[in-house]
């Protein structure tokens, strides 16, 4: 259940799952995964090129057999031209609660409107 900023409930199915690293992928894990959940969000600290959102697109292309989709969240592949601690910086890249609440919305709403 998701609450958004005037605390009204958000109805979603939302599971979390931690992987270990980008190499070597969970061959097993990944096709269970995208038998239950047709919408997948990749979450990085980092750039989102040549990270673990690149590394599902790629698993994705190669071996799922289904019309999941993947939205990458991350640092965009350009330079970041504001300072400040890593509280402020997420919440200028979307990358903090409230960004991240909207993305997940705004990433449903595409496919379940």
């Amino acid at each position: 259940m998701l609450r958004n900023s005037s605390r009204k409930r958000v109805c979603l199915s939302v599971a979390v799952a931690t992987l270990g690293g980008v190499k070597p992928l969970d061959h097993a894990f990944l096709t269970d995964m995208a038998k239950r959940f047709p919408l997948w969000i990749s979450l990085e600290e980092h750039g989102i090129v040549g990270g673990l959102g690149s590394a599902l697109l790629e698993w994705l292309a190669e071996y799922a057999e289904s019309s999941l989709q993947l939205r990458r969240l991350g640092v965009p592949d350009s330079f970041i031209n504001v300072l400040g601690n890593q509280e402020y910086i997420r919440a200028q890249l979307g990358l903090d609660a409230k960004g991240l609440y909207k993305s997940i919305l705004q990433f449903n709403s595409e496919h379940y409107s």
